[in-house]
């Protein structure tokens, strides 16, 4: 019986390693990143083309990669340097020949608009650039909700309040207008992401007050004015920062992943009810109990997601959590990829392969790398992880772990 067992232990040991995630590609880039967030995202519908945004002396600047057939990345080198910043932003794709960048210059929540296009490299040529009001600006993130209108979060960068607003453009993506703003949280709005849930809502998740992590839905009208907060959800009343949130198989289901605490990595699912836009909590877990720092998800499938964060040691840690159809989560192997990293992010190239760019502290050098996700090289782990189920404020029983 102990043979037995035993054999059945290695077995599983060597499907978890051997089904990991892996390498495909991987470059560095002299592009001395500034400390904080940054953001890559694909330019074209087809994802082979890849913007990075980030920040380096000061100034907001747009890197391009293009993927080949195999994945193999090349660097196109820096676009255009686009506008003095002081905080992270993000790129916000609005077609294959348009796109939108929101970021603070220096105490403001600035949009601007760029016509893109690639005859070797790419080149980015503005269209609007609009500060679109004062002292907002820092993590910025916008999604388009219908038509002209859009959404979008950011922090008080002269403060700590977290903040919502709206603002439309023309049909040529010019005549960037402000609509309305909100002051969502006023004691801390620190790292919002933010869904689109339909034409006239939106959800946003972010630390607030204590680190906690929260997460509330928002209405607007016809016009995008009028943004009024219906529901606010504390869905980790311990810890939950650096929060990712992904739309799952509907708009009414959402995923949530984060640091919990100690550097571990939770993850959670949440339903929006389709008629009162309240939120409820499904599914919490504890995905590790090593990497949670400075984290990224991205959706892959409808029930996989994979996940990248950094460890109080400064290793990468590349993996993914899985979903049923009762929204209940499972973790998957995972496997170190790089020593010495801290931000990151990652976009979806196809339903099994992710590019992942993060900063090395060693030398502020941007990471670029392409990683496959074999279809069946999911592993269930879940004898080493404990589920807690949750109602009302989220609280954590936190156990198990991966190795």
């Amino acid at each position: 019986m102990k043979k037995i067992s035993l054999l059945i232990l290695l077995t599983s040991w060597a499907f978890c390693q051997l089904a990991a995630p892996s390498l495909v590609d991987s470059i560095r880039s002299a592009l001395n990143v500034q400390a904080g967030r940054i953001d890559i995202t694909a330019i074209n519908a087809a994802r082979t083309e890849f913007a990075l945004f980030y920040v380096s002396g000061g100034v907001t600047k747009l890197n391009t990669y293009t993927l080949d057939g195999s994945f193999n990345i090349t660097d196109n080198g820096e676009a255009v340097a686009q506008h003095t910043a002081t905080g992270a932003g993000a790129y916000i794709r609005l077609s294959d020949t348009k796109g939108m960048l929101a970021y603070d210059p220096g105490g403001g929540m600035q949009i601007k608009t760029l016509t893109v296009a690639k005859p070797a490299a790419h080149t980015f040529t503005t269209i609007s650039s609009v500060q679109i009001y004062a002292n907002t600006g820092s993590y910025a993130n916008v999604v388009n909700l219908t038509g002209n209108i859009y959404a979008g979060c950011a922090r008080n960068t002269g403060g700590t309040d977290g903040e919502v607003f709206t603002f439309t453009t023309d049909g040529a993506y010019d005549n960037i207008t402000f609509v309305d703003k909100l002051i969502h949280d006023a004691a801390e709005g620190k790292y919002p992401v933010i869904e689109k849930i339909d034409a006239t809502h939106f959800i946003v998740a972010y630390t607030g007050g204590g680190d906690d992590g929260h997460v509330s839905t928002f209405s607007v009208d016809g016009a995008g004015d009028n943004i009024t907060r219906i529901d606010m959800f504390e869905f980790d009343n311990v810890l939950g920062k650096f929060t990712r949130i992904q739309q799952m198989d509907d708009v009414w289901h959402y995923i949530l992943t984060f640091d919990g605490g100690t550097s571990d990595g939770w993850a959670e699912t949440i339903l929006v009810n389709n008629s009162t836009y309240a939120i409820t909590p499904i599914y919490s877990i504890q995905y590790d109990t090593n990497a949670g720092m400075y984290g990224s998800m991205v959706k892959l499938t409808n029930t996989l997601y994979a996940t990248n964060s950094r460890d109080a040691a400064i290793d990468q840690w590349i993996g993914s959590v899985s979903t049923d159809g009762n929204y209940e989560i499972t973790a998957n192997s995972k496997r170190v990829h790089y020593n010495n990293a801290t931000y990151n992010d990652m976009d979806m190239i196809n339903t099994t392969h992710i590019i992942v760019a993060y900063t090395d502290i060693t030398d502020n050098n941007m990471v670029v790398k392409t990683m496959a996700f074999p279809e069946g090289w999911l592993h269930k782990i879940s004898s080493v992880l404990t589920p807690s189920k949750i109602t009302g404020v989220a609280t954590y029983t936190k156990v198990g772990g991966i190795e």
